[in-house]
């Protein structure tokens, strides 16, 4: 009877997956920052894949700290501008994210914030992105 018992346990002991994630594990992608100013006038985004395109974001003030040169070796970063914004509590929400054998797919929703800025004033928000891998990235 205590063999069986000892075998169920040990069973159950590596059949269950373990709640800790290891700290060598990568999280898909990471919001490096969101700002409400500081971003273009017109919506758009831009995908940065060469290390010639680091510069861009290695000059940016909120990045200090969050992005290298090196990192143009094992990571994508994406540069979500969302234009002109008139209201508060406009983003961008990731709202799905699959990694496939040769892609990564991030699919994007933009919300438009509910109140108005003061009259006459805007924002334009931005977000950086860092995909932790150099796979092709489709945003939807």
């Amino acid at each position: 009877m205590k063999k069986i018992a000892i075998l169920l346990f040990s069973v159950l002991l590596f059949s269950c997956k373990s709640l800790i994630t290891s700290s060598t594990e990568k999280t898909l992608y990471e919001v490096l920052t969101k700002q409400n100013d500081g971003g273009g006038p017109i919506r758009f985004y831009e995908i940065i894949t060469e290390e010639s395109e680091l510069p861009m974001l290695l000059g940016d003030e909120n990045l200090k700290n969050k992005v290298q040169l090196s990192d143009s070796k094992t990571a994508n970063f994406i540069l979500l501008n969302y234009g002109e914004n008139t209201k508060i509590g406009s983003a961008f929400e990731i709202t799905q994210a699959e990694e496939t054998a040769d892609k990564i797919v991030l699919t994007i929703t933009i919300k438009e914030g509910t109140v108005d800025l003061e009259a006459g004033s805007k924002e334009f928000p931005y977000w950086i992105l860092k995909v932790n891998s150099k796979k092709e990235i489709i945003l939807q």
